[in-house]
Protein backbone atom coordinates (compact mmCIF):
# COMPACT_ATOMS: atom_id res chain seq x y z
CA UNK A 1 0.00 0.00 0.00
CA UNK A 2 1.16 3.41 -0.71
CA UNK A 3 2.23 5.83 1.74
CA UNK A 4 0.12 8.54 1.06
CA UNK A 5 -3.17 5.58 1.12
CA UNK A 6 -1.62 4.25 4.21
CA UNK A 7 -1.83 7.73 5.89
CA UNK A 8 -5.48 8.85 4.42
CA UNK A 9 -6.68 5.04 5.67
CA UNK A 10 -5.28 6.16 9.83
CA UNK A 11 -6.83 9.71 9.32
CA UNK A 12 -10.55 8.02 8.30
CA UNK A 13 -10.15 5.50 10.88
CA UNK A 14 -9.72 8.62 13.51
CA UNK A 15 -12.47 10.45 12.10
CA UNK A 16 -14.40 7.76 12.54
CA UNK A 17 -13.44 7.05 15.94
CA UNK A 18 -13.91 10.54 16.65
CA UNK A 19 -18.07 10.58 15.41
CA UNK A 20 -18.44 7.12 17.02
CA UNK A 21 -16.96 9.05 20.40
CA UNK A 22 -19.29 12.01 19.99
CA UNK A 23 -21.83 9.90 19.09
CA UNK A 24 -21.71 7.98 22.34
CA UNK A 25 -21.58 11.15 24.80
CA UNK A 26 -24.62 12.67 22.83
CA UNK A 27 -26.34 9.24 23.56
CA UNK A 28 -25.15 9.47 27.04
CA UNK A 29 -26.45 13.32 27.65
CA UNK A 30 -29.85 12.82 25.72
CA UNK A 31 -30.96 9.80 27.37
CA UNK A 32 -31.20 11.63 30.48
CA UNK A 33 -33.79 14.35 29.03
CA UNK A 34 -37.88 13.19 28.67
CA UNK A 35 -37.71 13.05 24.73
CA UNK A 36 -35.69 9.69 24.68
CA UNK A 37 -38.33 7.58 26.16
CA UNK A 38 -41.03 9.81 25.37
CA UNK A 39 -41.01 10.70 21.71
CA UNK A 40 -43.88 13.29 19.99
CA UNK A 41 -44.97 14.26 16.92
CA UNK A 42 -43.72 12.44 13.32
CA UNK A 43 -41.35 10.51 16.09
CA UNK A 44 -44.32 8.93 17.46
CA UNK A 45 -46.24 7.85 14.37
CA UNK A 46 -42.83 5.76 13.48
CA UNK A 47 -42.33 4.18 16.83
CA UNK A 48 -45.89 3.00 16.07
CA UNK A 49 -45.67 2.14 12.59
CA UNK A 50 -42.41 0.24 13.39
CA UNK A 51 -44.03 -1.85 16.27
CA UNK A 52 -46.96 -2.56 14.22
CA UNK A 53 -44.09 -4.35 11.59
CA UNK A 54 -42.19 -5.77 14.37
CA UNK A 55 -45.25 -7.68 15.29
CA UNK A 56 -45.88 -8.76 11.89
CA UNK A 57 -48.81 -5.93 10.71
CA UNK A 58 -47.13 -5.26 7.48
CA UNK A 59 -50.37 -3.29 6.08
CA UNK A 60 -51.58 -0.40 8.28
CA UNK A 61 -54.52 1.12 8.13
CA UNK A 62 -54.55 3.47 6.00
CA UNK A 63 -52.03 4.92 3.22
CA UNK A 64 -49.23 5.85 4.55
CA UNK A 65 -48.88 9.82 5.72
CA UNK A 66 -45.44 9.98 6.57
CA UNK A 67 -42.51 8.14 4.14
CA UNK A 68 -42.33 4.62 5.58
CA UNK A 69 -38.69 3.48 4.30
CA UNK A 70 -37.55 4.64 8.20
CA UNK A 71 -40.17 3.15 10.60
CA UNK A 72 -40.38 -0.27 8.67
CA UNK A 73 -36.46 -0.26 8.81
CA UNK A 74 -36.92 0.60 12.12
CA UNK A 75 -39.10 -2.56 12.53
CA UNK A 76 -37.02 -4.57 11.44
CA UNK A 77 -35.28 -3.81 13.36
CA UNK A 78 -36.99 -4.29 16.15
CA UNK A 79 -37.58 -7.79 15.82
CA UNK A 80 -34.48 -8.35 16.21
CA UNK A 81 -33.77 -5.89 19.45
CA UNK A 82 -37.86 -6.81 21.06
CA UNK A 83 -38.47 -3.13 20.28
CA UNK A 84 -35.63 -1.64 23.04
CA UNK A 85 -35.50 1.97 23.02
CA UNK A 86 -32.62 2.14 22.37
CA UNK A 87 -32.61 0.36 18.94
CA UNK A 88 -32.80 3.51 16.68
CA UNK A 89 -29.94 4.84 18.07
CA UNK A 90 -27.55 1.83 17.44
CA UNK A 91 -29.18 1.51 14.16
CA UNK A 92 -27.86 4.95 13.04
CA UNK A 93 -24.81 4.22 15.42
CA UNK A 94 -23.95 1.23 13.10
CA UNK A 95 -24.18 2.54 9.76
CA UNK A 96 -21.94 5.82 11.27
CA UNK A 97 -18.80 4.09 10.14
CA UNK A 98 -20.36 3.91 6.23
CA UNK A 99 -21.69 6.99 5.90
CA UNK A 100 -18.05 8.71 7.20
CA UNK A 101 -16.77 6.13 4.10
CA UNK A 102 -18.99 7.69 1.99
CA UNK A 103 -18.52 11.02 2.64
CA UNK A 104 -15.24 10.39 1.87
CA UNK A 105 -15.83 8.63 -1.28
CA UNK A 106 -17.97 11.16 -2.68
CA UNK A 107 -15.89 13.93 -1.69
CA UNK A 108 -12.88 12.32 -3.72
CA UNK A 109 -14.61 11.85 -6.31
CA UNK A 110 -15.45 15.19 -6.72
CA UNK A 111 -13.02 17.12 -5.66
CA UNK A 112 -9.93 15.54 -3.92
CA UNK A 113 -9.01 12.94 -0.77
CA UNK A 114 -8.24 16.11 1.46
CA UNK A 115 -11.82 17.83 1.02
CA UNK A 116 -13.16 14.24 1.36
CA UNK A 117 -11.75 13.89 4.55
CA UNK A 118 -12.76 17.24 5.15
CA UNK A 119 -16.19 16.49 4.79
CA UNK A 120 -16.38 13.16 6.56
CA UNK A 121 -14.59 15.28 9.60
CA UNK A 122 -17.23 17.89 9.38
CA UNK A 123 -20.14 15.62 9.64
CA UNK A 124 -18.64 13.93 12.41
CA UNK A 125 -18.77 17.01 14.77
CA UNK A 126 -21.74 18.04 12.96
CA UNK A 127 -24.04 19.18 15.93
CA UNK A 128 -27.45 18.82 14.07
CA UNK A 129 -25.97 15.46 12.79
CA UNK A 130 -25.53 14.52 16.36
CA UNK A 131 -28.55 15.69 17.90
CA UNK A 132 -31.24 14.51 14.63
CA UNK A 133 -29.47 10.93 14.85
CA UNK A 134 -30.40 10.43 18.42
CA UNK A 135 -34.47 11.23 18.31
CA UNK A 136 -36.82 8.61 16.91
CA UNK A 137 -36.84 10.74 13.43
CA UNK A 138 -35.06 9.55 9.76
CA UNK A 139 -32.93 12.14 8.95
CA UNK A 140 -29.47 9.67 10.25
CA UNK A 141 -30.61 6.52 8.23
CA UNK A 142 -31.76 9.01 5.33
CA UNK A 143 -28.21 10.34 5.25
CA UNK A 144 -26.93 6.88 4.37
CA UNK A 145 -28.85 6.24 1.49
CA UNK A 146 -28.79 9.57 -0.11
CA UNK A 147 -25.16 9.37 -0.13
CA UNK A 148 -25.43 5.60 -1.52
CA UNK A 149 -27.26 6.55 -4.05
CA UNK A 150 -24.77 9.85 -4.80
CA UNK A 151 -22.00 7.46 -4.75
CA UNK A 152 -23.58 4.72 -7.24
CA UNK A 153 -24.70 7.74 -9.51
CA UNK A 154 -20.91 8.91 -9.67
CA UNK A 155 -19.72 5.58 -10.33
CA UNK A 156 -22.37 4.87 -13.17
CA UNK A 157 -21.32 8.18 -14.93
CA UNK A 158 -17.86 6.57 -14.62
CA UNK A 159 -18.62 3.20 -15.78
CA UNK A 160 -21.44 4.05 -17.84
CA UNK A 161 -23.06 0.61 -17.64
CA UNK A 162 -26.56 -0.01 -17.46
CA UNK A 163 -26.35 -2.02 -13.96
CA UNK A 164 -24.63 1.05 -12.21
CA UNK A 165 -27.76 2.93 -13.50
CA UNK A 166 -30.19 0.59 -11.90
CA UNK A 167 -28.64 0.49 -8.57
CA UNK A 168 -28.68 4.53 -8.73
CA UNK A 169 -32.08 4.17 -9.37
CA UNK A 170 -33.25 1.79 -6.32
CA UNK A 171 -31.04 4.07 -4.11
CA UNK A 172 -32.95 7.05 -4.85
CA UNK A 173 -36.41 5.19 -5.18
CA UNK A 174 -35.46 4.58 -1.26
CA UNK A 175 -34.85 8.02 -0.67
CA UNK A 176 -38.14 8.45 -1.90
CA UNK A 177 -39.74 6.31 -0.21
CA UNK A 178 -37.94 7.83 3.11
CA UNK A 179 -38.89 11.21 2.21
CA UNK A 180 -41.22 11.69 -1.27
CA UNK A 181 -39.85 15.26 -3.01
CA UNK A 182 -36.82 13.11 -3.55
CA UNK A 183 -38.76 11.99 -6.89
CA UNK A 184 -37.97 15.76 -7.64
CA UNK A 185 -34.41 14.09 -8.22
CA UNK A 186 -35.66 11.99 -11.33
CA UNK A 187 -36.36 13.95 -13.90
CA UNK A 188 -33.25 15.98 -13.36
CA UNK A 189 -31.07 12.92 -13.23
CA UNK A 190 -32.56 11.57 -16.48
CA UNK A 191 -31.68 14.79 -18.26
CA UNK A 192 -28.27 14.43 -17.35
CA UNK A 193 -27.92 11.50 -19.04
CA UNK A 194 -28.52 13.66 -22.45
CA UNK A 195 -25.84 16.35 -21.63
CA UNK A 196 -23.11 16.10 -23.99
CA UNK A 197 -20.37 14.50 -22.34
CA UNK A 198 -16.40 15.51 -21.92
CA UNK A 199 -14.29 14.04 -24.94
CA UNK A 200 -13.17 11.41 -24.20
CA UNK A 201 -16.62 9.57 -22.82
CA UNK A 202 -18.25 7.13 -25.11
CA UNK A 203 -21.57 7.54 -23.72
CA UNK A 204 -22.67 10.25 -26.97
CA UNK A 205 -26.77 11.70 -25.93
CA UNK A 206 -27.34 10.66 -29.45
CA UNK A 207 -26.69 7.00 -28.86
CA UNK A 208 -29.37 4.84 -27.95
CA UNK A 209 -27.28 3.80 -25.12
CA UNK A 210 -28.46 7.47 -23.49
CA UNK A 211 -31.62 6.20 -23.50
CA UNK A 212 -31.44 2.98 -22.60
CA UNK A 213 -29.95 3.63 -19.20
CA UNK A 214 -32.51 6.33 -18.90
CA UNK A 215 -35.16 4.01 -19.03
CA UNK A 216 -33.12 1.75 -16.60
CA UNK A 217 -32.61 4.42 -13.97
CA UNK A 218 -36.41 5.18 -14.22
CA UNK A 219 -37.79 2.02 -14.41
CA UNK A 220 -35.31 0.84 -11.15
CA UNK A 221 -36.45 4.34 -9.63
CA UNK A 222 -40.29 2.89 -9.67
CA UNK A 223 -39.82 -0.39 -8.91
CA UNK A 224 -38.22 0.91 -5.82
CA UNK A 225 -41.56 2.69 -4.62
CA UNK A 226 -44.05 0.10 -5.80
CA UNK A 227 -44.51 -1.73 -2.66
CA UNK A 228 -45.12 1.39 -1.20
CA UNK A 229 -47.78 2.17 -3.59
CA UNK A 230 -49.35 -1.41 -3.41
CA UNK A 231 -49.74 -1.41 0.05
CA UNK A 232 -51.35 2.51 -0.03
CA UNK A 233 -53.85 0.43 -2.73
CA UNK A 234 -54.47 -2.34 -0.11
CA UNK A 235 -55.30 -0.14 3.04
CA UNK A 236 -57.19 2.94 0.88
CA UNK A 237 -58.51 1.00 -2.25
CA UNK A 238 -57.33 4.23 -3.56
CA UNK A 239 -54.18 5.64 -5.46
CA UNK A 240 -51.33 7.13 -3.31
CA UNK A 241 -48.31 6.82 -4.63
CA UNK A 242 -46.49 7.62 -1.52
CA UNK A 243 -47.61 9.47 1.34
CA UNK A 244 -51.25 11.18 1.68
CA UNK A 245 -49.94 14.10 3.54
CA UNK A 246 -49.52 16.58 0.77
CA UNK A 247 -53.33 17.48 0.33
CA UNK A 248 -53.63 18.58 4.60
CA UNK A 249 -49.65 20.44 4.71
CA UNK A 250 -51.18 22.55 1.48
CA UNK A 251 -54.31 23.05 3.76
CA UNK A 252 -52.08 23.97 6.82
CA UNK A 253 -50.17 26.50 5.32
CA UNK A 254 -52.76 28.07 3.02
CA UNK A 255 -56.24 27.84 4.88
CA UNK A 256 -57.43 30.57 6.29
CA UNK A 257 -56.38 30.02 10.01
CA UNK A 258 -52.98 29.55 8.33
CA UNK A 259 -50.74 32.39 10.43
CA UNK A 260 -46.86 31.40 8.99
CA UNK A 261 -45.02 29.83 11.81
CA UNK A 262 -46.04 25.91 12.70
CA UNK A 263 -48.80 24.95 14.59
CA UNK A 264 -48.90 22.89 16.94
CA UNK A 265 -52.76 22.54 17.12
CA UNK A 266 -54.41 21.33 14.41
CA UNK A 267 -56.28 23.44 12.38
CA UNK A 268 -58.15 20.36 10.38
CA UNK A 269 -58.94 16.86 12.09
CA UNK A 270 -58.37 13.69 10.15
CA UNK A 271 -61.74 12.19 9.28
CA UNK A 272 -62.28 9.25 11.57
CA UNK A 273 -63.75 5.77 10.41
Amino acid sequence: MHKTQRRVLIILAGVILLGLGLRGIFFFQFSRTPFYRYPTLDALDYKKTALNVANGRLIQDRAFFLGPAYPYLLGAAYTLTGGRIWTSRALVLLLWPAIAILIYMVGTKTFGPARGLLGALLYAAHTPALFYEQTLLMEGTLSFFVLLFVTLWLLADKKERPAWYAAAGVALGICAVFRGNFLLFVPAAMAMLFIPRPEGKNNNPLKMSALKNTLIFAGATALAILPATIHNYLAEKDFVLLTSNGGINLFIGNSENATGPLRLHPVWTWPSR
